[in-house]
């Protein structure tokens, strides 16, 4: 199958799973967003969420938290989403509010060459315990090591840490060069 096959079937996919969770979470959709990603579109929607929060009383600490999950794994998509057709992304991304918590939804697509390397490094960290989490964050961040594209590599250990790993990821592959990665996230709701 063609790359550009390939691609036309991960876009029926994401948007036919896009539209299924919208329609499921329609009267408790927080935010959403599908397509192109920028520092625009997250600012959207930290700012959509935050304005949400205002209606009840959330820990400060929650707050925070939350809008630095929703940070991460906005960037995520934006440094890791491959761009494979015509250079533009595919991605979307949700926050629902739940009656015990805040779940996030992403997808993007992947390459199947860079999805194993992903598959392999959350196996490790969600295996880890907290304790060895911690520990893996912290040696990060002393350390402050970026990579070749100027990236440090702590986002998805942070949101792994932040979420106590209340972490669901599904990748299905499309063919021989492209995945869809989806992430769900939980995030237990904290009140004052």
């Amino acid at each position: 199958m063609s790359l550009g096959k390939q691609y036309q079937d991960c876009e029926k996919i994401i948007l036919k799973n896009y539209q299924d969770l919208r329609n499921r979470h329609s009267d408790n959709l927080i935010c959403s967003h599908i397509g192109e990603f920028s520092q625009e579109i997250l600012i959207s929607l930290v700012s959509l969420t935050a304005n949400s929060l205002l209606k009840a009383p959330y820990l400060k600490g929650f707050k925070r938290r939350l809008e630095y999950i929703i940070i991460e794994i906005v960037q995520n998509i934006i440094a890791h989403s491959d761009k494979i057709q015509k250079k533009s992304q595919l991605a979307y991304f949700m926050v629902v509010e739940e009656k015990d918590g805040f779940q996030l939804y992403s997808t993007n697509t992947i390459l199947n060459k860079n999805a194993h390397l992903f598959v392999d490094c959350i196996n490790n960290l969600i295996e880890s315990n907290t304790d060895e989490l911690n520990t893996i964050l912290k040696k990060h961040l002393k350390l402050a090591e970026l990579d070749k594209s100027g990236r440090a590599g702590i986002g998805l250990l942070s949101i792994l840490y932040k979420t106590d790993k209340n972490f669901a990821y599904e990748l299905i592959q499309i063919g021989e060069e492209v995945s869809i990665l989806n992430l769900s996230l939980t995030l237990k709701k904290e009140m004052a």
